[in-house]
């Protein structure tokens, strides 16, 4: 595998430079405007690495044609999206047709139809909430590093280790390019959406294989500010598909001014310290369903907790800069 690394990195940094080119060529750039968390015009669409990272996998037998040809659609659509901004529908579309590959080249057909469907609503939801939290630089690469990592030390994904490695590289490349104060490339929605299908993919590979519920906590930091952000927006009687500012962290970044790589260690550091104690735990003893829901519970209220101390200190900078 070291061997491989030797091979795969420089190649990876040397497509990327290439696309970098053809991007600035291409004009396929993100242009800053009220709803952005930078400032400068950015390349968008970097995360066609983790498409050739998911083609090489393919080419030397780590993944199958199904899921390969999956998360190609999902990323098609994303990059589409990127050039120029597609409808609502013709999205959830590509979306639901690249799962129902998944579950073909899969043999879940064999499964209730209800079953199907609400596994189709989840994972689709799981591909829409991974890409909302694309924000601010850093925090995909990283997340998406600690969740593939917690996914390699898993005995019952054993299978998928090697394409976890291949997927690793081109995340490396990729930090290197996003994971600094000023981003030189974005993932984009061909990033997020290709890396939000394939960490699907094979979560729902890991509950499926060891029907372990708690597994749905390695992925609950994300889960958590989605799901909440997208209540609070309805509750607000808000568009929840129209692009917004809402999320933690966009107000601790937008609001408050924190560094874009303290926020994203922020995210990504907890979400490692879930993994690696539920792990401890596991090995201990059988983690339960409702020992699971207590966790999770757990993890809301705290997060409700520092998402109203923001919003007050967000409501008190509003304050003083009215009384000025």
């Amino acid at each position: 595998m070291i061997n491989l690394a030797l091979v795969l990195l420089p190649l990876y940094f040397l497509l990327f430079e290439l696309y970098l080119r053809v991007a600035k060529r291409c004009d396929i750039t993100d242009v800053p405007n009220q709803r952005s968390s930078h400032t400068k015009v950015t390349v968008r669409g970097g995360g066609i690495i983790f498409v050739v990272g998911a083609f090489t996998a393919f080419v030397l037998g780590y993944i199958g044609i199904w899921p390969l040809l999956g998360l190609i659609i999902s990323a098609l659509a994303g990059f589409v999206d990127d050039l120029h901004p597609l409808p609502t529908w013709p999205r959830l579309l590509a979306h639901f047709s690249a799962l129902l590959l998944l579950l073909w080249g899969g043999g879940l057909f064999i499964l209730p139809w209800w079953l199907i469907i609400i596994i189709m609503i989840i994972f689709t939801g799981w591909v829409n909430v991974f890409n909302f939290m694309d924000g601010i630089n850093g925090i995909t690469v990283l997340y998406s590093l600690v969740a593939l990592g917690t996914f390699y030390f898993l005995p019952e994904v054993k299978e998928y280790k090697d394409l976890i490695v291949v997927m690793g590289l081109a995340l490396i490349v990729f930090a290197f390019y996003n994971f600094r104060k000023k981003a030189i490339a974005f993932a984009g929605d061909v990033g997020s959406i290709s890396l939000a299908f394939l960490i699907g993919f094979l979560w729902m590979d890991l509950i499926f294989l060891s029907d372990r519920f708690y597994y749905i906590l390695f992925l609950s930091v994300y889960l958590l500010d989605a799901l909440f952000t997208i209540l609070i927006r309805l509750l607000n009687r808000e568009n929840i598909l129209k692009p917004h500012r809402k999320h933690l962290y966009q107000y601790l970044a937008n609001e408050l001014g924190q560094p874009h790589l303290k926020i994203s260690l922020f995210y990504v550091l907890i979400q490692l310290f879930i993994n690696t104690s539920l792990i401890y735990w596991s090995k201990k003893q059988e983690i339960s369903i409702s020992q699971t829901l207590m966790v999770l519970l757990f993890l809301a209220l705290s997060y409700l907790a520092v998402r109203y101390m923001v919003w007050q200190k967000i409501l008190k900078m509003q304050h003083r800069e009215m009384q000025k």
